[in-house]
């Protein structure tokens, strides 16, 4: 560091942030001296920290939406074997999850249309349509013990439909 860089940082940048002092020095060395500079080479890295921020943001929701559809089509294979290779059965409960939805367990499992409604007493207007998740928050339900009421409505209906 040059000794004139440092009588202009002690005497002119005094209270300054080290980060400022950084983003000085910094100009200094290549030769952009004002301090108009500063502030226009400070608010430039504050624009970039603020898209590299929202790009970060938006890379890990997409991350998760792919996650979810992974997850998604994971089990859809799941359901499609056991469907092709036999029946499914009350011990086949355990596919059902949370981000399925009452028509697509209606439908995976044969259910009459129905049948989860009346047996869970299911009051939402949105019936079948609705994530099993969503339903049981918005009902202040427990979404573990919900989950295994339904899976155990679903294996007793299957057990008396052998």
């Amino acid at each position: 560091m040059c000794s004139s860089a440092s009588q202009i940082w002690e005497s002119d940048f005094n209270g300054t942030s080290r980060a400022s002092l950084f983003i000085w020095k910094i100009c200094y060395d290549f030769g952009m001296k004002s301090k108009n500079t500063l502030h226009i080479v400070q608010t430039i890295l504050v624009v970039l920290l603020i898209v590299f921020a929202i790009l970060f943001y938006r890379l890990v929701k997409e991350y998760d939406h792919l996650r979810r559809v992974e997850v998604a089509n994971s089990y859809r294979e799941l359901i499609a074997n056991i469907k092709k290779n036999r029946s499914l059965t009350s011990g086949d409960v355990s596919v059902i999850q949370q981000w399925m939805t009452f028509d697509y367990v209606n439908r995976v499992f044969n259910l009459p249309p129905e049948y989860l409604k009346n047996s869970l007493t299911i009051i939402d207007p949105k019936y079948p349509k609705v994530v099993i998740s969503k339903y049981a928050k918005n009902q202040k339900f427990d979404v573990g013990i919900f989950m295994t009421t339904l899976q155990n409505a679903v294996g007793d209906y299957i057990k008396s439909h052998q």
